[in-house]
């Protein structure tokens, strides 16, 4: 984790989650695969980043 610590994509999952699901890392959410949970959503969803292809509007 440490090694995405820094990247965009991980701190915009992070406050995602917290927003949307403040208990996400506590055993009501995924609890102790919250790091796992991370991890597997960044390197699914990294290729949008590296593509650029996305768009908001």
């Amino acid at each position: 984790m440490e090694e995405y610590s820094h990247l965009e994509i991980y701190k915009e999952t992070i406050h995602f989650m917290d927003l949307a699901f403040p208990e996400w890392t506590t055993n009501k959410g995924v609890g102790f695969w919250a790091a796992e949970f991370i991890l597997t959503s960044i390197l699914n969803l990294e290729h949008l980043y590296e593509e650029n292809s996305y768009s908001f509007f």
